[in-house]
């Protein structure tokens, strides 16, 4: 489980976070004197402290920080860092609702999404709105196409950990995407773009 909460962090751990940021998304450098820093309260690494970094108008950015040697991991579109935090920090598993909950706390540490993703369970919770004919043809065609492969969420324990494939809409894509969880916390997301340039609207 994650929450928010204010961070206590002091002035210098702040400036090497922001530095670190700075430094991997050059793109945001110059308004990270803006954001708003917070933790992410969470329960799976005992030695890292998740930074989550808001500026106005754009996606939050997660990193991970580690006191005792102020150390930092920008985890934001970085599935490797949070693989090697938890090759050094492994995560405790008691039950399978903890891998699942990890799984979803995994996937949004470390999106690479700048717009809101919408999971889907059936081609019919994709809807056109405000169409032209050939938008609603477009849209038919994508629906016809993809309404066998798109199902609820498929899920799996296997000998290495959990599997999960299940579909998205986000960025006017839609995806496939795999997510898996290794022993430990080890976190991999794939995704296969089935479609893009939709004019889509979600019920």
């Amino acid at each position: 489980m994650a929450s928010s909460n204010q961070t206590d962090l002091e002035g210098w751990a702040l400036r090497s976070i922001q530095n670190s940021i700075g430094r991997e998304m050059p793109r945001i450098q110059g308004r990270l004197n803006t954001a708003r820093f917070s933790e992410l309260r969470q329960g799976y690494f005992r030695h890292f402290r998740i930074i989550q970094c808001a500026i106005a108008d754009e996606p939050i950015v997660y990193a991970a920080y580690r006191a005792d040697n102020s150390s930092v991991f920008l985890l934001t579109g970085r599935q490797q860092s949070l693989r090697l935090i938890a090759a050094i920090d492994p995560v405790m598993f008691r039950k399978a609702d903890d891998v699942l909950e990890f799984a979803a706390f995994a996937d949004k540490v470390t999106s690479e999404d700048v717009t809101p993703v919408t999971t889907i369970s059936s081609v019919e919770e994709i809807a056109g709105k405000g169409l032209s004919t050939d938008e609603k043809t477009v849209l038919a065609d994508i629906q016809d196409r993809f309404r066998d492969r798109i199902q609820p969420v498929e899920r799996q324990f296997l000998a290495f950990g959990l599997q999960e494939r299940f579909h998205v809409v986000s960025m006017q894509c839609l995806i496939e995407r795999t997510r898996m969880i290794a022993s430990g916390g080890l976190f991999f997301r794939e995704d296969e773009v089935l479609a893009d340039n939709l004019p889509l609207a979600l019920k």
